[in-house]
Protein backbone atom coordinates (compact mmCIF):
# COMPACT_ATOMS: atom_id res chain seq x y z
CA UNK A 1 0.00 0.00 0.00
CA UNK A 2 1.29 3.50 -0.82
CA UNK A 3 0.14 7.09 -0.85
CA UNK A 4 -0.13 9.26 -3.94
CA UNK A 5 2.56 11.93 -4.03
CA UNK A 6 1.56 15.58 -4.07
CA UNK A 7 1.59 17.43 -7.39
CA UNK A 8 5.06 18.71 -8.26
CA UNK A 9 6.22 20.67 -11.34
CA UNK A 10 9.80 20.02 -12.49
CA UNK A 11 12.00 22.74 -13.98
CA UNK A 12 13.00 23.06 -17.62
CA UNK A 13 16.21 21.03 -17.28
CA UNK A 14 14.33 18.53 -15.16
CA UNK A 15 11.76 18.03 -17.94
CA UNK A 16 14.59 17.33 -20.38
CA UNK A 17 16.03 14.69 -18.04
CA UNK A 18 12.59 13.12 -17.48
CA UNK A 19 12.12 12.91 -21.25
CA UNK A 20 15.34 10.86 -21.39
CA UNK A 21 14.24 8.64 -18.52
CA UNK A 22 10.66 8.01 -19.68
CA UNK A 23 11.21 5.27 -22.31
CA UNK A 24 13.79 3.39 -20.22
CA UNK A 25 13.34 0.43 -17.88
CA UNK A 26 13.63 1.01 -14.13
CA UNK A 27 17.23 -0.23 -13.91
CA UNK A 28 18.20 1.86 -16.94
CA UNK A 29 16.64 4.93 -15.32
CA UNK A 30 18.76 4.44 -12.21
CA UNK A 31 21.91 4.06 -14.32
CA UNK A 32 21.01 7.17 -16.27
CA UNK A 33 20.65 9.20 -13.04
CA UNK A 34 24.12 8.05 -11.95
CA UNK A 35 25.57 9.00 -15.35
CA UNK A 36 23.77 12.36 -15.32
CA UNK A 37 25.16 13.30 -11.93
CA UNK A 38 28.69 12.40 -13.06
CA UNK A 39 28.45 14.28 -16.39
CA UNK A 40 26.44 17.35 -15.35
CA UNK A 41 27.71 18.21 -11.88
CA UNK A 42 26.16 21.70 -12.07
CA UNK A 43 22.67 20.43 -12.88
CA UNK A 44 21.82 18.90 -9.50
CA UNK A 45 18.39 20.66 -9.31
CA UNK A 46 17.46 18.81 -12.50
CA UNK A 47 18.72 15.60 -10.90
CA UNK A 48 16.18 16.14 -8.11
CA UNK A 49 13.41 16.30 -10.71
CA UNK A 50 14.66 13.03 -12.18
CA UNK A 51 14.73 11.43 -8.73
CA UNK A 52 11.15 12.55 -8.08
CA UNK A 53 10.07 11.07 -11.41
CA UNK A 54 11.76 7.75 -10.53
CA UNK A 55 10.03 7.64 -7.13
CA UNK A 56 6.67 8.57 -8.62
CA UNK A 57 6.90 5.89 -11.29
CA UNK A 58 7.76 3.19 -8.75
CA UNK A 59 4.89 4.20 -6.45
CA UNK A 60 2.38 4.38 -9.31
CA UNK A 61 3.54 0.99 -10.54
CA UNK A 62 2.93 -0.42 -7.07
CA UNK A 63 -0.55 1.10 -6.86
CA UNK A 64 -1.49 -0.30 -10.25
CA UNK A 65 -0.11 -3.71 -9.32
CA UNK A 66 2.03 -3.65 -12.44
CA UNK A 67 5.53 -3.84 -10.93
CA UNK A 68 7.58 -4.53 -7.81
CA UNK A 69 10.53 -2.33 -8.75
CA UNK A 70 12.70 -1.11 -5.88
CA UNK A 71 15.01 1.90 -5.79
CA UNK A 72 18.67 0.98 -5.34
CA UNK A 73 20.64 4.17 -5.99
CA UNK A 74 24.24 4.39 -4.68
CA UNK A 75 24.82 5.95 -1.25
CA UNK A 76 26.87 8.76 -2.76
CA UNK A 77 24.11 9.74 -5.20
CA UNK A 78 21.45 9.65 -2.47
CA UNK A 79 23.67 11.93 -0.39
CA UNK A 80 23.94 14.39 -3.28
CA UNK A 81 20.17 14.36 -3.84
CA UNK A 82 19.25 14.77 -0.16
CA UNK A 83 21.92 17.42 0.33
CA UNK A 84 20.56 19.44 -2.61
CA UNK A 85 16.97 19.05 -1.37
CA UNK A 86 18.04 20.62 1.91
CA UNK A 87 20.12 23.32 0.23
CA UNK A 88 17.32 24.34 -2.17
CA UNK A 89 14.54 23.65 0.34
CA UNK A 90 12.96 21.62 -2.42
CA UNK A 91 10.80 19.01 -0.72
CA UNK A 92 8.60 18.23 -3.73
CA UNK A 93 5.56 20.19 -2.47
CA UNK A 94 5.92 18.87 1.10
CA UNK A 95 6.76 20.98 4.14
CA UNK A 96 9.99 19.22 5.03
CA UNK A 97 12.37 16.55 3.84
CA UNK A 98 11.25 14.37 6.77
CA UNK A 99 7.62 14.62 5.67
CA UNK A 100 8.49 13.64 2.10
CA UNK A 101 10.49 10.58 3.10
CA UNK A 102 7.88 9.68 5.70
CA UNK A 103 5.38 9.25 2.83
CA UNK A 104 7.87 7.09 0.93
CA UNK A 105 8.63 4.96 3.99
CA UNK A 106 4.93 4.19 4.49
CA UNK A 107 4.91 2.00 1.38
CA UNK A 108 4.72 -1.73 2.00
CA UNK A 109 6.79 -3.46 0.86
CA UNK A 110 9.42 -0.72 0.87
CA UNK A 111 10.17 1.04 -2.42
CA UNK A 112 13.84 1.05 -1.40
CA UNK A 113 15.98 -2.06 -1.63
CA UNK A 114 17.89 -0.86 1.43
CA UNK A 115 15.86 1.61 3.50
CA UNK A 116 18.86 2.06 5.81
CA UNK A 117 20.58 3.92 2.98
CA UNK A 118 17.97 6.64 3.31
CA UNK A 119 18.35 6.75 7.09
CA UNK A 120 22.14 7.04 6.78
CA UNK A 121 21.95 9.72 4.11
CA UNK A 122 19.39 11.76 6.06
CA UNK A 123 21.45 11.49 9.23
CA UNK A 124 24.62 12.49 7.37
CA UNK A 125 23.16 15.41 5.43
CA UNK A 126 21.16 16.88 8.31
CA UNK A 127 24.12 16.99 10.68
CA UNK A 128 25.53 20.41 11.57
CA UNK A 129 27.98 21.81 9.02
CA UNK A 130 30.75 21.67 11.64
CA UNK A 131 30.41 17.89 11.74
CA UNK A 132 30.37 17.33 8.00
CA UNK A 133 33.38 16.59 5.88
CA UNK A 134 33.74 15.82 2.19
CA UNK A 135 34.41 12.19 1.39
CA UNK A 136 35.97 13.06 -1.96
CA UNK A 137 39.50 12.42 -0.66
CA UNK A 138 38.78 8.96 0.72
CA UNK A 139 39.99 5.98 -1.33
CA UNK A 140 37.43 3.41 -2.42
CA UNK A 141 39.21 0.68 -0.46
CA UNK A 142 39.90 0.84 3.27
CA UNK A 143 43.68 1.34 3.57
CA UNK A 144 46.35 1.13 6.29
CA UNK A 145 46.58 4.93 6.29
CA UNK A 146 42.85 5.25 7.01
CA UNK A 147 43.14 2.55 9.66
CA UNK A 148 46.05 4.41 11.27
CA UNK A 149 44.13 7.67 11.38
CA UNK A 150 41.12 5.87 12.83
CA UNK A 151 43.21 4.48 15.69
CA UNK A 152 44.98 7.80 16.34
CA UNK A 153 41.65 9.66 16.47
CA UNK A 154 40.10 7.05 18.77
CA UNK A 155 43.07 7.04 21.15
CA UNK A 156 42.95 10.85 21.41
CA UNK A 157 39.26 10.60 22.29
CA UNK A 158 40.01 7.82 24.77
CA UNK A 159 42.52 10.03 26.60
CA UNK A 160 40.13 13.01 26.56
CA UNK A 161 37.26 10.91 27.87
CA UNK A 162 39.44 9.69 30.71
CA UNK A 163 40.04 13.31 31.74
CA UNK A 164 36.32 14.02 31.52
CA UNK A 165 35.41 11.02 33.62
CA UNK A 166 37.90 12.09 36.28
CA UNK A 167 36.21 15.48 36.88
CA UNK A 168 32.63 14.81 35.77
CA UNK A 169 31.23 13.92 39.19
CA UNK A 170 32.88 16.98 40.74
CA UNK A 171 31.36 19.18 38.02
CA UNK A 172 27.85 17.78 38.54
CA UNK A 173 28.08 18.05 42.35
CA UNK A 174 29.23 21.67 42.26
CA UNK A 175 26.45 22.52 39.79
CA UNK A 176 23.89 20.90 42.09
CA UNK A 177 25.10 22.95 45.08
CA UNK A 178 24.85 26.18 43.07
CA UNK A 179 21.36 25.28 41.81
CA UNK A 180 20.17 24.33 45.31
CA UNK A 181 21.41 27.64 46.72
CA UNK A 182 19.63 29.56 43.95
CA UNK A 183 16.44 27.65 44.77
CA UNK A 184 16.59 28.85 48.39
CA UNK A 185 17.99 25.81 50.19
CA UNK A 186 18.86 27.38 53.59
CA UNK A 187 21.21 24.59 54.77
CA UNK A 188 23.87 25.56 52.20
CA UNK A 189 26.46 28.07 53.45
CA UNK A 190 28.06 30.92 51.50
CA UNK A 191 31.45 29.21 51.83
CA UNK A 192 30.07 26.02 50.28
CA UNK A 193 28.63 28.02 47.39
CA UNK A 194 31.90 29.88 46.85
CA UNK A 195 33.90 26.64 46.79
CA UNK A 196 31.33 25.11 44.45
CA UNK A 197 31.64 28.04 42.03
CA UNK A 198 35.43 27.80 42.01
CA UNK A 199 35.28 24.05 41.45
CA UNK A 200 32.69 24.48 38.73
CA UNK A 201 34.77 27.04 36.80
CA UNK A 202 37.94 24.93 37.02
CA UNK A 203 36.32 21.66 36.05
CA UNK A 204 34.08 23.23 33.40
CA UNK A 205 37.12 24.40 31.42
CA UNK A 206 38.69 20.92 31.58
CA UNK A 207 35.36 19.46 30.53
CA UNK A 208 34.97 21.78 27.54
CA UNK A 209 38.56 21.37 26.37
CA UNK A 210 38.45 17.57 26.36
CA UNK A 211 34.89 17.50 25.07
CA UNK A 212 36.06 19.48 22.05
CA UNK A 213 38.76 16.90 21.31
CA UNK A 214 36.11 14.18 21.15
CA UNK A 215 33.65 16.30 19.14
CA UNK A 216 36.32 17.35 16.61
CA UNK A 217 37.32 13.74 15.94
CA UNK A 218 33.74 12.61 15.44
CA UNK A 219 33.55 14.12 11.94
CA UNK A 220 36.24 11.76 10.62
CA UNK A 221 34.94 8.71 12.50
CA UNK A 222 31.42 9.25 11.21
CA UNK A 223 32.70 9.89 7.70
CA UNK A 224 34.54 6.59 7.42
CA UNK A 225 31.66 4.77 9.12
CA UNK A 226 29.45 5.97 6.27
CA UNK A 227 32.04 5.43 3.56
CA UNK A 228 33.09 1.91 4.55
CA UNK A 229 29.81 0.29 5.76
CA UNK A 230 31.18 -3.26 5.47
CA UNK A 231 34.19 -2.66 7.73
CA UNK A 232 33.23 -4.21 11.05
CA UNK A 233 36.23 -2.70 12.81
CA UNK A 234 35.09 0.78 11.77
CA UNK A 235 31.54 0.02 12.91
CA UNK A 236 32.84 -1.21 16.27
CA UNK A 237 35.03 1.88 16.73
CA UNK A 238 32.16 4.19 15.72
CA UNK A 239 29.89 2.64 18.36
CA UNK A 240 32.46 3.17 21.13
CA UNK A 241 33.27 6.67 19.87
CA UNK A 242 29.61 7.68 19.71
CA UNK A 243 29.11 6.45 23.29
CA UNK A 244 32.08 8.52 24.47
CA UNK A 245 30.76 11.54 22.57
CA UNK A 246 27.35 11.27 24.24
CA UNK A 247 28.98 10.71 27.62
CA UNK A 248 31.11 13.81 27.11
CA UNK A 249 28.09 16.00 26.31
CA UNK A 250 26.44 15.56 29.71
CA UNK A 251 27.92 18.24 31.95
CA UNK A 252 24.78 18.98 33.98
CA UNK A 253 23.20 15.59 34.59
CA UNK A 254 24.73 12.11 34.88
CA UNK A 255 24.54 10.16 31.58
CA UNK A 256 22.33 7.08 31.57
CA UNK A 257 24.00 3.84 32.59
CA UNK A 258 23.50 2.31 29.14
CA UNK A 259 25.60 5.03 27.50
CA UNK A 260 28.25 4.94 30.22
CA UNK A 261 28.57 1.16 29.99
CA UNK A 262 29.22 1.39 26.25
CA UNK A 263 31.57 4.35 26.67
CA UNK A 264 33.76 3.00 29.45
CA UNK A 265 37.00 1.23 28.77
CA UNK A 266 39.52 1.44 25.97
CA UNK A 267 38.94 1.06 22.25
CA UNK A 268 39.44 -2.54 21.14
CA UNK A 269 40.81 -2.74 17.61
CA UNK A 270 40.30 -6.46 17.23
CA UNK A 271 37.46 -8.64 15.95
CA UNK A 272 36.23 -12.09 16.99
CA UNK A 273 37.25 -15.20 15.11
CA UNK A 274 34.34 -15.80 12.75
CA UNK A 275 35.38 -19.34 11.79
CA UNK A 276 32.32 -21.46 12.71
CA UNK A 277 32.71 -24.32 15.16
CA UNK A 278 31.52 -27.81 14.28
CA UNK A 279 28.37 -27.20 16.31
CA UNK A 280 27.71 -23.92 14.51
CA UNK A 281 28.26 -25.63 11.16
CA UNK A 282 25.63 -28.20 12.12
CA UNK A 283 23.18 -25.35 12.70
CA UNK A 284 23.91 -23.88 9.27
CA UNK A 285 26.21 -21.10 10.45
CA UNK A 286 28.90 -19.84 8.10
CA UNK A 287 31.72 -17.33 8.40
CA UNK A 288 29.58 -14.88 6.44
CA UNK A 289 26.48 -15.39 8.59
CA UNK A 290 28.48 -14.99 11.82
CA UNK A 291 29.97 -11.74 10.56
CA UNK A 292 26.52 -10.53 9.60
CA UNK A 293 25.10 -11.39 13.04
CA UNK A 294 27.97 -9.57 14.74
CA UNK A 295 27.38 -6.51 12.56
CA UNK A 296 23.67 -6.55 13.41
CA UNK A 297 24.44 -6.56 17.14
CA UNK A 298 26.70 -3.52 16.68
CA UNK A 299 24.12 -1.81 14.51
CA UNK A 300 21.39 -2.20 17.12
CA UNK A 301 23.44 -0.31 19.70
CA UNK A 302 24.52 2.25 17.09
CA UNK A 303 20.89 3.02 16.26
CA UNK A 304 20.08 3.46 19.93
CA UNK A 305 22.94 5.89 20.39
CA UNK A 306 22.19 7.78 17.17
CA UNK A 307 18.59 8.23 18.29
CA UNK A 308 19.86 9.73 21.55
CA UNK A 309 22.21 12.02 19.65
CA UNK A 310 19.40 13.28 17.43
CA UNK A 311 17.10 13.86 20.41
CA UNK A 312 19.76 16.02 22.06
CA UNK A 313 19.65 18.38 19.07
CA UNK A 314 15.87 18.62 19.27
CA UNK A 315 15.86 19.97 22.81
CA UNK A 316 17.20 23.28 21.53
CA UNK A 317 14.11 23.62 19.34
CA UNK A 318 11.75 23.39 22.31
CA UNK A 319 12.30 27.08 23.01
CA UNK A 320 11.32 27.97 19.45
CA UNK A 321 7.71 28.94 18.83
CA UNK A 322 5.66 26.71 16.52
CA UNK A 323 8.38 24.04 16.56
CA UNK A 324 6.30 21.27 18.14
CA UNK A 325 5.07 19.83 14.82
CA UNK A 326 8.61 19.65 13.46
CA UNK A 327 9.91 18.02 16.63
CA UNK A 328 7.06 15.48 16.66
CA UNK A 329 7.81 14.50 13.04
CA UNK A 330 11.51 14.13 13.81
CA UNK A 331 10.78 12.05 16.91
CA UNK A 332 8.60 9.72 14.83
CA UNK A 333 11.59 9.15 12.57
CA UNK A 334 13.88 8.64 15.56
CA UNK A 335 11.45 6.06 16.92
CA UNK A 336 12.07 3.99 13.79
CA UNK A 337 15.76 3.82 14.76
CA UNK A 338 15.00 2.76 18.32
CA UNK A 339 11.34 1.74 18.78
CA UNK A 340 11.99 0.50 22.30
CA UNK A 341 13.18 3.78 23.82
CA UNK A 342 10.68 4.70 26.53
CA UNK A 343 11.96 8.28 26.70
CA UNK A 344 11.13 8.90 23.04
CA UNK A 345 7.56 7.68 23.60
CA UNK A 346 7.23 9.97 26.62
CA UNK A 347 8.71 12.90 24.69
CA UNK A 348 6.23 12.44 21.82
CA UNK A 349 3.25 11.92 24.17
CA UNK A 350 4.02 15.15 26.04
CA UNK A 351 4.44 17.17 22.86
CA UNK A 352 1.27 15.75 21.29
CA UNK A 353 -0.68 16.49 24.45
CA UNK A 354 0.56 20.10 24.48
CA UNK A 355 0.15 20.51 20.73
CA UNK A 356 -3.48 19.33 20.79
CA UNK A 357 -4.38 22.41 22.85
CA UNK A 358 -3.50 24.66 19.90
CA UNK A 359 -6.33 23.27 17.74
CA UNK A 360 -9.88 24.55 17.65
CA UNK A 361 -11.00 21.50 15.72
CA UNK A 362 -12.33 18.72 17.97
CA UNK A 363 -11.36 16.20 15.30
CA UNK A 364 -7.70 17.25 15.34
CA UNK A 365 -7.70 17.41 19.13
CA UNK A 366 -9.09 13.88 19.22
CA UNK A 367 -6.46 12.55 16.80
CA UNK A 368 -3.57 13.98 18.79
CA UNK A 369 -5.08 12.85 22.08
CA UNK A 370 -5.47 9.30 20.77
CA UNK A 371 -1.88 9.23 19.50
CA UNK A 372 -0.54 10.66 22.77
CA UNK A 373 -2.38 7.98 24.75
CA UNK A 374 -0.93 5.27 22.50
CA UNK A 375 2.58 6.53 23.20
CA UNK A 376 1.79 6.62 26.92
CA UNK A 377 0.67 3.00 26.75
CA UNK A 378 3.80 2.06 24.79
CA UNK A 379 5.94 3.82 27.42
CA UNK A 380 4.23 1.89 30.24
CA UNK A 381 4.96 -1.39 28.47
CA UNK A 382 8.66 -0.61 28.03
CA UNK A 383 9.60 0.40 31.57
CA UNK A 384 11.17 -2.93 32.52
CA UNK A 385 12.94 -3.20 29.16
CA UNK A 386 14.51 0.20 29.80
CA UNK A 387 15.59 -0.78 33.33
CA UNK A 388 17.14 -3.97 31.93
CA UNK A 389 19.00 -1.92 29.32
CA UNK A 390 20.42 0.27 32.11
CA UNK A 391 21.42 -2.93 33.95
CA UNK A 392 19.49 -1.84 37.05
CA UNK A 393 19.18 -5.12 38.94
CA UNK A 394 18.64 -4.20 42.59
CA UNK A 395 14.95 -4.51 43.46
CA UNK A 396 14.75 -1.29 45.46
CA UNK A 397 16.51 0.73 42.78
CA UNK A 398 14.26 -0.73 40.08
CA UNK A 399 11.15 0.08 42.12
CA UNK A 400 12.23 3.70 42.56
CA UNK A 401 13.02 4.10 38.86
CA UNK A 402 9.76 2.37 37.85
CA UNK A 403 7.72 4.61 40.15
CA UNK A 404 9.38 7.69 38.65
CA UNK A 405 8.43 6.60 35.11
CA UNK A 406 4.85 5.78 36.17
CA UNK A 407 4.53 9.22 37.75
CA UNK A 408 5.89 10.96 34.63
CA UNK A 409 3.67 9.02 32.21
CA UNK A 410 0.59 9.39 34.40
CA UNK A 411 1.11 13.17 34.53
CA UNK A 412 0.62 13.15 30.75
CA UNK A 413 -2.03 10.44 30.51
CA UNK A 414 -4.50 11.42 33.25
CA UNK A 415 -5.21 14.99 31.98
CA UNK A 416 -5.81 13.52 28.50
CA UNK A 417 -8.36 11.07 29.88
CA UNK A 418 -10.09 13.84 31.83
CA UNK A 419 -10.55 15.86 28.64
CA UNK A 420 -13.04 13.22 27.52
Amino acid sequence: MSDTLKTYDPGEKGRELIALLFPLSHDERENKLVEYQQQYTQEIPALLDGFHFLVQEVMEGRQAGMSNDVINLPDKLLGVIIGQMIKDKNFFSYNSIEEFFHILNKTSPSIFKDSEKIERALLRETRPASEKKSTSDLPEEYTEDIDGKLKTTCLAAQKAYGELSRIQRSLINSQNIIDSYKNGKSNISIIEVKLAKETFLDTKQVFLTNGKVIADGMAFIYEIYQFYPDQLLVKKAYLKYLAKLLGSREARYPPENYVLNLAKGDFDFSLPDFEPTDRQLQHGKTKYSLKKEYGQVLLKDIRRLESRYRKRKLTALLKTENAKAKIINELQEILKLDPGDIKTHIFIAKLMSDYSNSFNSHVKKGIFKEQALKHCQAAFSKIDDYLDLQEIKEVKERDIARASFVKTISAIRIPLLKKG
